[in-house]
């Protein structure tokens, strides 16, 4: 057993878990650790990791064990250089839980505050928890489906291959939070107290490998308030201020790994859009927007239920993407909404349903009130085993068929939150009462959002682009309907660019 390290704050973080070496997800994440160079290790009673709660884990990082790729920034290869450090995890858990990438609030109880090396080595904790165990074939689950079905296998396959090929992989992950952690540490150095947060594609498990990044950064308004204006200004123009000024400040400051032509879009949420210069990647950042925490952490949970769900998803996006309507800019779908129309497939339209509603299954798991920093985005959550053997191709023509023949977009709502189906009126009225614009109901198409219970596709509400989606729709569902056994998934994408 490995001696124990040095103490101080700076080598000391806070775990959510308290795991044990039976536990399969910890062997797993072993072999990752060990693959880049970290060793674990339980101590005893004389040791320094051990406390009156019993034996705490502790991560041993050895430099000559890494891998060459685990190349990230200067203040990550500098923790890792030299000797072994002993990281603790404190405050064990009875459950196994992911490690939360917030960084440290007060009134935390912690030996010493997470640093941003610690909240580095959180996040790169992540990455093979994206790796869904993908079948090596279809057959199995199109056999146990009826014959209609299994005539979908060569679809199937298309669509499994696809999602293998395009999925973000564990180097992206790690390229992607290198470059979160230039920008938190430029955030906290010029906005005190304000932090930035990794949400949407990136962490909900449905990212591909050129998929943007979205980032939150969290600040208190009214404590950077003074330095805006003297003249009394509401939250949306404190924001657009403060985007503003961030904007000047990586363009100064970052202008070796940012391109210059950083833009602001004044949406309801206004965000800064930059793309990267070295892997010519997107990003976008919001300002206190904790809701798309909320619902990062949300997909997150329904995707690790059936390794099904992260390939539709994928297959479902491509198709939009491929027939110009996943654009929520230019009033079409944007990518959460169609994650939502294939969720609520799952969970009310083919029968037995894959998946439930997470929302009813556990509520406390998923309080629209709590606060984001206590999110676990690894709870062991009730097991759910469904019954349903269809095959990747099949739940996709049911989707198009739902949609295409049996959904009434004039009435009908879809609802994750519920795991069925709202109408407009119901909708509108909760507008009402909770004081969000009831007009939102009156898009051509309507989704629920799950935590505000708003519209997630209000931009779809001019009458061209709906028909544009209809007509997408209808021609995917006519071209699987017709050709059935020989239905392939570049037969039913669209024309490519």
């Amino acid at each position: 057993m490995s001696q124990p390290g040095p103490s101080g704050p700076e080598t000391w973080m806070k775990r959510r878990w308290h795991p044990t070496d039976e536990d399969p997800r910890v062997k797993r994440s072993r072999e990752y650790q060990n693959d880049r160079g970290f060793r674990s290790d339980f101590h005893g009673p004389d040791h320094s990791a051990y406390g009156p709660q019993g034996p705490r884990r502790v991560l041993l990082y050895h430099p000559l064990q890494a891998e060459s790729r685990f190349d990230l920034d200067p203040i990550v290869n500098n923790f890792m250089r030299g000797p072994p450090r002993h990281i603790r995890f404190d405050q064990p858990e009875p459950q196994l839980g992911w490690p939360n990438p917030m960084p440290y609030r007060p009134g935390v109880d912690l030996t010493g505050p997470p640093t941003n090396e610690h909240r580095v080595l959180q996040y790169l904790s992540l990455s093979t928890l994206f790796d869904k165990a993908i079948p090596p074939t279809t057959r199995k689950a199109d056999a146990k489906a009826n014959e209609k079905e299994a005539s979908y296998e060569g679809l199937s396959e298309d669509m499994r291959v696809s999602f293998l090929e395009e999925r973000q992989s564990s180097l992206v992950f790690e390229r992607k939070v290198s470059l979160w952690q230039k920008m938190d540490d430029l955030v906290a150095k010029n906005f005190p107290g304000a932090f930035l947060q990794v949400f949407g594609s990136t962490l909900n498990g449905f990212g591909n490998k050129s998929s943007d990044m979205d980032l939150g950064i969290f600040v208190d308004l009214n404590r950077v308030s003074a330095s805006f204006s003297q003249r009394q200004m509401n939250a949306g123009e404190r924001i657009k201020i403060l985007l503003h000024r961030l904007k000047r400040i990586i363009m100064v400051q970052m202008s070796t790994s940012i391109h210059s032509n950083i833009e602001m879009i004044p949406a309801k949420v206004p965000i800064l859009k930059m793309r990267e210069k070295n892997w010519n990647t997107e990003i976008d950042i919001a300002c206190n927007h904790p809701i798309g925490v909320r619902n990062t952490h949300l997909l997150f949970h329904y995707c690790q239920l059936d390794w099904r769900i992260a390939p539709l998803v994928h297959t479902i996006k491509l198709w939009a993407k491929t027939n110009k309507v996943n654009e929520a800019k230019n009033g079409t779908f944007s990518s959460y909404s169609l994650s939502l129309m294939v969720l609520h497939v799952l969970q009310h339209v083919v029968q037995p349903p894959v998946i439930p509603s997470l929302q009813h299954l556990v509520p406390e798991a998923f309080d629209p009130n709590s606060d984001i920093t206590s999110l676990n985005f690894e709870r062991v959550l009730p097991q759910y085993a469904s019954s349903n053997c269809q095959s990747l191709g099949a739940l996709l023509v049911r989707f198009f068929q739902y949609y295409v023949q049996e959904l009434d977009f004039t009435q009908h709502v879809p609802s994750v939150r519920t795991g069925g189906v709202l109408t407009n009126t119901d909708c509108e009225a909760q507008a009402r009462r909770q004081g969000t614009p009831p007009r939102q109901w009156k898009a051509y198409i309507c989704v629920e959002e799950p935590f505000e219970r708003t519209n997630a596709a209000r931009a779809i509400c001019r009458r061209e682009a709906f028909d544009d989606i209809l007509n997408a729709m209808t021609r995917t569902w006519n071209t699987l309907a017709s050709k059935s056994a020989t239905a392939t998934l570049a037969s039913i994408l669209g024309p490519t660019e």
